[in-house]
């Protein structure tokens, strides 16, 4: 085996491990502020968002992750995805709108 692609796999098992952790976090504002909630993985309904029913403003996203938000319950209405952080949702025209969120690992990704 290359050291190259030993290294890749060790990094994966390690990185699989700490990003077990923590996943997703939102907010209530933009630029990270207000309040926040941490989500593992898994599908939020408006009951479980914390941070209140159509208040989300940004969002973080750890390495190897994926976040869906939905306009609607049930994962109905307009839907935007990110795997990366996004600071400001007014830009992307998805502030306070959203009532269910969907958090689960990136396919993409090369440690997923």
């Amino acid at each position: 085996m290359k050291a190259g692609k030993l290294f890749v796999i060790i990094f994966c098992v390690l990185f699989s491990q700490i990003s077990v952790m923590a996943q997703v976090t939102i907010y209530e504002h933009i630029s990270y502020q207000g309040k926040s909630q941490l989500l593992q993985e898994g599908t939020y309904t408006m009951n479980q968002i914390q941070i209140g029913n159509d208040q989300l403003s940004s969002v973080k996203v750890d390495g190897c992750w994926k976040v869906t938000l939905y306009e609607h319950i049930a994962g109905q209405g307009r839907q935007l995805s990110f795997t990366a952080n996004s600071t400001d949702l007014v830009k992307l025209n998805f502030n306070d709108i959203t009532s269910t969120i969907k958090v689960e690992k990136n396919p993409d990704c090369r440690c997923g």
